[in-house]
């Protein structure tokens, strides 16, 4: 747990950087559904250099400062590898409490553990994209992971029994929601219906 707190107190003090980094020029909140029953709001942030980059002549990327870009970046990556490591982790406690005999609902489980394991898959795709700079493609990951951890709790929903999971579910996509906000910023073309 001390391991988690330290590194979700990084991730923290890189977006308040990243964010103190820039001035907002323009928001728009807007709301998307990643799932029916999963609304999640989204500032679009476009991001111009403060008053001295731009005096000094510095380029733009992006509508934000290179070192807004760099920040950004390097936020959704760390919160991509956390969201891999703790989906990982859910994905674990699941297959060992389908084993256990524990749950009252083993197909819900089985849905679970094959959802995460998917969902695990888009994160790893996201942080390539990321890496290649293809910020469109990181988004559609990125959603695709919160789809799948929403079937696995949808799956118990149906079925009428109550996850054991849905706290872990909740946080999963709170860290997915960070490097999609952020890939607005870091690509300022897409849009939240992209």
């Amino acid at each position: 747990m001390a391991e988690l707190r330290s590194c979700l107190q990084a991730l923290l003090l890189m977006i308040i950087i990243s964010v103190a980094a820039a001035t907002p020029t323009s928001t728009t909140t807007t709301t998307t559904t990643t799932n029916p029953n999963t609304y999640t709001s989204i500032s679009e942030n476009v991001l111009e250099e403060d008053a001295g980059a731009t005096r000094r002549g510095d380029p733009k990327v992006s509508g934000c400062s290179n070192g807004a870009i760099k920040l950004a970046k390097n936020a959704s990556e760390e919160a991509i590898k956390l969201g891999i490591w703790y989906g990982s982790e859910t994905e674990s406690r699941m297959h060992k409490l389908k084993k256990s005999g524990k749950s009252t609902c083993k197909k819900c489980l089985a849905v679970c553990v094959r959802m995460y394991k998917e969902a695990l898959d888009n994160l790893r795709e996201a942080l390539g994209y990321l890496r290649n700079k293809q910020y469109r493609m990181v988004k559609v990951e990125v959603v695709a992971a919160m789809n799948n951890a929403f079937d696995c709790e949808d799956e118990f929903e149906t079925l009428k029994q109550k996850s054991p999971f849905t706290f872990r579910y909740r946080f999963f996509e709170s860290l997915c929601n960070i490097p999609l906000g952020l890939s607005l910023v870091l690509d300022p073309s897409i849009t939240t219906h992209d």
